[in-house]
């Protein structure tokens, strides 16, 4: 499975969720964008065609020591780590396909934003995840590129093609640039 298709599945989930689920926690929004993601998934056949890819949902990510690192190919992690999503082969390195993280928060915070920022830089760098997500909903693209932009002004390292997504308000089209597209 390649990343596209993951983001496809991603963008069909993000449109089905529907506005009773905007106004509660994250929690209650990543429950139905999971159930909607598996749908996608389900009529796709991703079981059947890939049998050993799984979506978990805040699964932790704990930190290896060095030369067991080394052992699986990866590198170790500065933290322990709990993604939002994550579409992997468990207990191996190979097919780290995609890490998402999701903020469902008004006018999301730089301090939030950033920390869920470099968790994804971090897993793609150290884990190899092929593709990362910041999902952020009930704020725009522009509240997030204000937040990359202190952050790179800050001096903070940032993962260029971890992709943005928003939508501002159910119903509305996502919006979806990379970093290093929003900081060019």
């Amino acid at each position: 499975m390649n990343p596209r298709e993951f983001l496809d599945f991603l963008r069909y989930a993000i449109g089905s969720v529907g506005p009773g689920y905007y106004g509660y926690s994250e929690r209650v929004y990543c429950y139905e964008l999971y159930h909607f993601l598996r749908v996608a998934m389900f009529h796709r056949q991703l079981n059947s065609t890939h049998p050993h890819l799984y979506l978990h949902s805040e699964i932790v990510k704990v930190v290896l020591n060095h030369a067991d690192a080394e052992n699986i190919g990866v590198y170790p992690l500065g933290n322990q780590r709990s993604p939002d999503f994550i579409l992997h082969e468990p207990n191996t390195a190979a097919n780290q396909i995609a890490v998402v993280e999701v903020k469902v928060t008004p006018n999301v915070g730089y301090a939030a934003c950033l920390d869920d920022l470099e968790k994804l830089s971090e897993l793609k760098r150290s884990y190899h995840f092929q593709v990362g997500v910041f999902l952020c909903i009930n704020s725009g693209i522009n509240r997030v590129f204000k937040h990359i932009k202190r952050a790179r002004d800050e001096g903070r390292e940032l993962d260029p093609e971890v992709i943005i997504m928003a939508v501002p308000k159910c119903g509305q089209q996502i919006q979806e640039q990379t970093i290093g597209q929003l900081l060019s």
